[in-house]
């Protein structure tokens, strides 16, 4: 077990977060396509009956990598409800994220810098104010999340970086074996305020310390 405490260097939070990265790997082979694919329809399910995005009228969502939950039905049901429907793209300038509106996948995104679709370079940005606005529903994608909000990325800061400062709810979409019992975390990670599993979306629990504790 792998304890941390006040006295952690960043060093031990970075094997911490290896060691669970390694994990989750491991049971993201394990787990059927097929599974993934039926978990994903009901996940989505999920959200297109949850009421606070069901009165959302901005969300960004999120493209899949392999082992994510996937939101492409999801996509569909916001379009036809008349969301403004956002997806993250890199920007080569300066190697960060933005949000970019999209009305349809296929149309208006191409496979990105990590092998995941983005919009095209035409389509129109949110300004900095609307990234940040209270009304934008986030459904941010992990590697591993816990009951208290807490969010494993894949190490780069992409997601971190994009949330700073976006007063929008935030909800952790995973697959329900992506939930473990402690995720560590440094003070730039962003909190999740909600998480969306294939067994229904649930409200985060206060933190009840701020120093984790990883198995």
């Amino acid at each position: 077990m792998i304890h941390l405490h006040a006295e952690s260097t960043t060093a031990d939070l970075t094997a911490a977060k290896a060691v669970l990265r390694r994990a989750l790997a491991v049971r993201s082979a394990e787990v059927p396509a097929a599974e993934q694919a039926r978990a994903s329809i009901i996940g989505a399910g999920w959200l297109a009956a949850w009421e606070p995005l069901r009165q959302a009228k901005r969300v960004a969502l999120y493209a899949a990598l392999p082992g994510e939950l996937a939101l492409a039905s999801l996509f569909r049901v916001c379009g036809a409800m008349g969301k403004v429907l956002a997806l993250p793209r890199y920007r080569a300038d300066d190697g960060a994220y933005e949000l970019a509106v999209v009305d349809e996948v296929d149309g208006q995104t191409r496979l990105g810098r990590f092998g995941v679709r983005e919009p095209l370079p035409e389509q129109p940005a949110l300004t900095e104010d609307d990234r940040c606005a209270p009304d934008l529903l986030w459904l941010v994608p992990g590697v591993a999340f816990d009951r208290n909000g807490r969010r494993l990325g894949h190490g780069r800061g992409f997601y971190d970086r994009l949330l700073a400062g976006a007063r929008g709810l935030r909800v952790g979409v995973a697959f329900s074996w992506r939930i473990v019992p402690v995720v560590p975390v440094a003070a730039f990670d962003q909190p999740m305020d909600w998480l969306a599993t294939e067994a229904g979306v649930v409200s985060c629990l206060p933190l009840s310390t701020p120093i984790p504790e990883v198995a």
